[in-house]
Formats: C-alpha cells, sequence, structure tokens
C-alpha cells in the first residue's frame, strides 16, 4: 500500500507548477466569494471607502497580496539556489539539538495559551479570561469528573432522597452519579485541578502536541517540515483559544500525534515498538473522543490490516505485518477492555456506557445519525433537561451539507486562516495525486475521514468546527509540506519575492487574529472569539459572587429556577460529593411551597434553603437550619 522508495524524492516540476496554477486560482476564487458583499454594497451605494475600512477577517488582506502577486514573481535573485532540504534526514541534526528544537516549540505552545487566557474581559474589563468559571455544559462535566477521580472514585452514588434536586447537564444520575464522558479528560484535568489550575493540564498536552508535530514533521519530510509543523501548531490560533477549554479536544490530539508519530516511524522501520507506542497513542485519544480518535486512524487501520491480507514494500513479509498489527491493537483491546469494568460501575452494563445511558435517558433528539428526531421521538426524554432535548434540529442531507461547509470553513479559519491552508489544501491534492502511494496520501485521506465520520452529526459544534477539531493536526501537516515544497520551487528559480510573498500570506491571519489594526480592524478576531466563549463564564462568575455576597461561608442549598429561554445556561453544578458549603439544585418548576421547603428543610437539617429565578436573577432566602430555629 505505501511505496517507501518515492517517500523522500521531491514532487516533478510539472506537479507543483500545476499546484501552484490551481491554488492560485482557489484562492481567488474564496477571495472573490469573501469580498464580493462589501464589492456588492460599495457598487450599490457608490461609497467606495468603506472598503479601506471595513475589513473582512479572512479575505482583505490575502485580496491585497493578491495584487501585489505579479510585483512579487517579478523579484528575483541573482543566484538560483540548488540544494534542497526536503529530502528527509539531509542536514538534519540529532540528539540534544533537536530535543532543544522541539522543547522551544512546546514552550511556544504554552505561551500562545498562557497569552489567550490573558485577555480581559466584561465591563471595564474587570475579569480575567483564564480566571472564571467555565463557559460550556461539557466543561463541567469534564471538571466533575476530574473531581470525582481525586476522590478516589469513578462515580458517587445519587442523592438517597433527592437525586433529581441534583441532575446537572451531561451527567448520569440514574442511581449512579458520574460525568458522561469517557475518563482520559478527567485523568488529565484531575492533578491540575488539585493544584486550583485546571487549565494548565490542557496547556501542557498543547505543548506536547506542538513538540510531537515537530517530530512527526521531521520523520515525514526532514527538519524544515518539522520546524514548520511544529510551529504552525504551536502558533495556531483555534488550538491556543480551545487550550483553555475544559473539553476532550486537546488530550485527544495529544493521543493522536503520539499515535501518528508512532505509526510513521513504524512504516519506515517496520518497528514493533513503534507500533505499540502508536497503539498506546490512539487508545489514549479513544478514551478521550472514540469518534474523533477513529476517524483520524482509519486511514492508517486500513493500510495496517491491508498488509496481512498482502504484505506491501513497506511491511515486507505476512509474519511481520501480523507482528505490527499486534503491537498497534494489543494497547488499543487493552484500553477498551478497560471501560468494561469502567462502564459496569456506573451504569450496571459493562456493555452501556454512561455516555449512552445519558443520551438515550435525557437527550434522544441529540443521537449520531440522520433522521436523529424523528427516531429520538420515539423515546421521550425526561422532564429535566427536554428543552434541551428539544433544541436538536432533524439532520437531513441538505443539513448534513449545510453542516459540512460551515466546518470546513471554520475549521480552516481556526487552524490557520481561510485563503492559505486552502490554497495549501487543494496544492497538496495536486502533488499527491503524482505519486499518491505514500506516507503524505495517509495524512490527507485522515483529514477526509475525520470529516466524513462526523457527517451523521446533526449540530455543526461549537464555533462551527469542534468535531472536526483534531483535522488541525494533518491540516498543520499538510500546509507545512507545502510550504517547503513551494520553498525549494522558488528558491530553486531564484524567485525570492515568491517566497516572501508566501510568508506575508500566511502571515496575514495572525494578524489579523492577535492584533488590532484601529480603523482597519479595530478588534482582533481573538479578542472577538474570547468575548463570545466570556459571555457565559462571566454569567456563571456573576452567579459566584452573589452567592458568595449573600451566603457567605454559610452552609445552604440554593433552589434555582431558569430561564426557559436559555438552555445553554445552567447553574446546577456541583462538587460530585455534594457536600460543598454550597449545594446548587434544581427548582425549574418555580418557587417551591412551603410544604416542599419544609420537607427539604428536615431532609437538609444543617443548611439554610435559598431561591433563585434566574430570569428575575432574585435570590431570596426561604428558611434557616432547624438546629437555628430550635
Amino acid at each position: 500500500m505505501i511505496d517507501e522508495s518515492v517517500q523522500s524524492a521531491p514532487p516533478c516540476p510539472r506537479a507543483i507548477f500545476a499546484a501552484q496554477v490551481v491554488a492560485l486560482l482557489i484562492g481567488l476564487l474564496l477571495i472573490g466569494l469573501e469580498e464580493w458583499p462589501r464589492v456588492s454594497s460599495a457598487l450599490e451605494t457608490g461609497q467606495w471607502g468603506g472598503l479601506l475600512i471595513d475589513f473582512n477577517y479572512n479575505s482583505t488582506l490575502p485580496a491585497i497580496l493578491m495584487l501585489l502577486l505579479p510585483v512579487a514573481y517579478f523579484i528575483r535573485s541573482g543566484v538560483a539556489q540548488t540544494d534542497s532540504n526536503n529530502t528527509r534526514g539531509r542536514r538534519t541534526p540529532v540528539g540534544v539539538a533537536l530535543l532543544m528544537m522541539s522543547l522551544a516549540i512546546g514552550t511556544l505552545s504554552l505561551l500562545m495559551s498562557w497569552s489567550v487566557a490573558q485577555n480581559r474581559v466584561g465591563p471595564d474589563d474587570r475579569y480575567v479570561f483564564g480566571h472564571l468559571p467555565p463557559a460550556y455544559h461539557d466543561e463541567f462535566s469534564y471538571l466533575f469528573q476530574a473531581r470525582t477521580f481525586l476522590d478516589g472514585r469513578v462515580s458517587y452514588p445519587s442523592h438517597a432522597e433527592y437525586p433529581e434536586l441534583f441532575t446537572q447537564v451531561h451527567v448520569v444520575n440514574e442511581g449512579r452519579f458520574a460525568s458522561r464522558y469517557f475518563p482520559a479528560t478527567g485523568v488529565v484535568i484531575a492533578p491540575f485541578e488539585a493544584m486550583r489550575f485546571p487549565n494548565w493540564g490542557h496547556w501542557l498536552c498543547g505543548a506536547l502536541t506542538a513538540a510531537m508535530m515537530f517530530w512527526i514533521g521531521v520523520e515525514l519530510g526532514g527538519l524544515r517540515v518539522g520546524l514548520l509543523s511544529g510551529l504552525f501548531t504551536a502558533l495556531s490560533p483555534g488550538l491556543a483559544l480551545f487550550s483553555n477549554l475544559l473539553l476532550a479536544h486537546h488530550p485527544t490530539l495529544l493521543g493522536l500525534s503520539v499515535f501518528l508519530y508512532g505509526f510513521l516511524r513504524m512504516t519506515r522501520t517496520r518497528s514493533a515498538g513503534a507500533g505499540f507506542l502508536a497503539g498506546c497513542g490512539l487508545t489514549f485519544a479513544m478514551l478521550a473522543r472514540p469518534m474523533s480518535a477513529a476517524g483520524f486512524a482509519l486511514p492508517m487501520g486500513l493500510v495496517l490490516l491491508a498488509g496481512l491480507i498482502r504484505p506491501a514494500a513497506w511491511v515486507g513479509t505476512r509474519k511481520t505485518a501480523f507482528k505490527l498489527n499486534l503491537a498497534v491493537g494489543l494497547p488499543v483491546l487493552a484500553g477498551l477492555a478497560s471501560l468494561l469494568p469502567y462502564n459496569f460501575a456506573m451504569t450496571g452494563d459493562a456493555f452501556t456506557t454512561p455516555y449512552s445511558l445519558y443520551m438515550n435517558t435525557y437527550t434522544p433528539r441529540h443521537v449520531y445519525g440522520f433522521e436523529n428526531v424523528v427516531r429520538g421521538s420515539h423515546a421521550e426524554s425526561k422532564e429535566t433537561f427536554r428543552k434541551y432535548d428539544l433544541w436538536a434540529e432533524n439532520l437531513t442531507p441538505a443539513k448534513a451539507i449545510e453542516n459540512l461547509q460551515k466546518r470546513l470553513h471554520a475549521a480552516s479559519v481556526w487552524t490557520w486562516g481561510l485563503i492559505p491552508l486552502f490554497m495549501a489544501g487543494t496544492a497538496f491534492l495536486v502533488l499527491i495525486v503524482e505519486r499518491p502511494l505514500n506516507r503524505w496520501t495517509l495524512i490527507g485521506c485522515s483529514i477526509v475521514s475525520i470529516y466524513v465520520v462526523h457527517v451523521p452529526y446533526w449540530f455543526s459544534g461549537i464555533m462551527d468546527w469542534h468535531y472536526v477539531l483534531e483535522s488541525s493536526v494533518p491540516a498543520l501537516l499538510m500546509l507545512a509540506y507545502v510550504t517547503s515544497v513551494m520553498w525549494d520551487s522558488w528558491g530553486h528559480s531564484g524567485r525570492q519575492g515568491l517566497r516572501l510573498w508566501w510568508i506575508g500570506l500566511l502571515a496575514a491571519p495572525l494578524l489579523t487574529m492577535y492584533i488590532p489594526a484601529g480603523e482597519m480592524w479595530e478588534t482582533s478576531r481573538m479578542r472577538l472569539a474570547v468575548g463570545e466563549v466570556a459571555f457565559s463564564r462571566i454569567r456563571y462568575q456573576r452567579f459566584d459572587e452573589l452567592l458568595a455576597e449573600n451566603i457567605e461561608n454559610r452552609s445552604a442549598i440554593v433552589l434555582i429556577k431558569h430561564d426557559p429561554a436559555d438552555v445553554h445556561i445552567d447553574y446546577v453544578t456541583n462538587v460530585p460529593s455534594l457536600d460543598a458549603a454550597i449545594l446548587r439544585g434544581r427548582s425549574d418548576e418555580g418557587k417551591p411551597s412551603a410544604k416542599k421547603v419544609r420537607e427539604l428543610q428536615n431532609a437538609f437539617p444543617d443548611r439554610e434553603i435559598w431561591y433563585f429565578d434566574v430570569a428575575r436573577r432574585s435570590l431570596v432566602q426561604l428558611s434557616v437550619p432547624v438546629a437555628k430555629t430550635e
């Protein structure tokens, strides 16, 4: 399946020329589509001056650079370069030098994560983004999972008398009280939550992923590709932003980068040890986000299995193929086996995951696959999250295509930038068509596979891309490869102007993403995205402050009536052991009756009973502890 003999050979000049032409046409087309609304408005109003200040983050700077392309084309150096660093291993340093490079790239990733966390948000920039509570229901569930693990448990029993009082989003509460999600993310968060800095685990995963991308790039294409891959990953705006969200993506990215590095080394060396490393990385990723891990690894898995049927040059004999399949497969099987007791502890059935139990019980309309609402309506959800369940849209082919378009657009924007990434993608397709049976082809197939396995999800995703976020790894490798090939080509022809032009095209998305520019783009794109996420975070923070101001350090239970118009803010978030000073309970039917209050007071004799109406932002005390009344 993989012809290693062509792996190190650079593409032929004809393929490189065709790749440049196709990429240029795609770039012009996308710029036209993005810029046309502004141009059309100027044509209608006659106010052309607005084109100079009303910038499109995706396309205006690339459009200016396209106008400069003819000038760049004719800027040439006196001497054409004849050497190439695109061949794997040529002049590549070894040992300490490579380790220091990967360490520097990892450190840069940490700095980018930290810089996003330092954004000030809210009225008068009162809050620091990284110091606020989570924004999404999923984050609270992962934090719940980490705290459960810190207590030396995988679950707690539901509350004996009032389990429904403490039901929270994405947490199973059917006899056992536990996060619905797979365990790897909680494992990553737990030690840093113990230090009260839960996001540090995700920052570390991002840094290690960037460092691994350096090694993957070196393995695939040499030192330059390695440096570019690592730097692109460390500087990726979307990865920096999501490293500050307690979601499963960064643990998954780390596992997948380890898998990919191990797999690529295995295809070159036929090493069972490298295969075992790949299997361990894939297992960890599957224990974080199973569908994303499966989509990412599917092309590699098919190649590996094909070696059993018809051994290719890279694998040698069928015996070697069996050994490598075993090396990769054993850790995966062990990881899947470990889920059986984990599932049993929380659902009572080794083959029923907390994820599926939660879905079937609370949000059946959110199920994977087409016609999800139609199928889910036959299994009515519990009243607790009925409105959240009804939020789901029915997935039809037309809706799936719409989601795919949104994901492709958003993923390119947040992975690096719409114009350069699409141009690189089309150039990459042309380059690999020339030699389809090599390891770069697997990188392209991995991107396609991730998108395909997520087509049957009705929701486009957080920021329209979180379902396919893991495609950023192969996409950034692709960008590094195309950049390296074109850099060599332009160097050989002496066209230094084109090199500078491509650097400008790569830099343009980062400028608009991180740096405001006065009247051209008053606020950076990252600042806007942080503000969007911070909207929910600030609401949770203000609720925490409201409770602290009114209840101070007293023991209490706060009954919460949520705003029925907002299914995305839910204040019922507790520690798994339900022994915090302030517990938050669900009272979405409204203010409890006097009889209900007495019953709750008897059930929680040492706690004050409070009531909070979210829509009215009204917090009132309903009773005092029994001990005080006596």
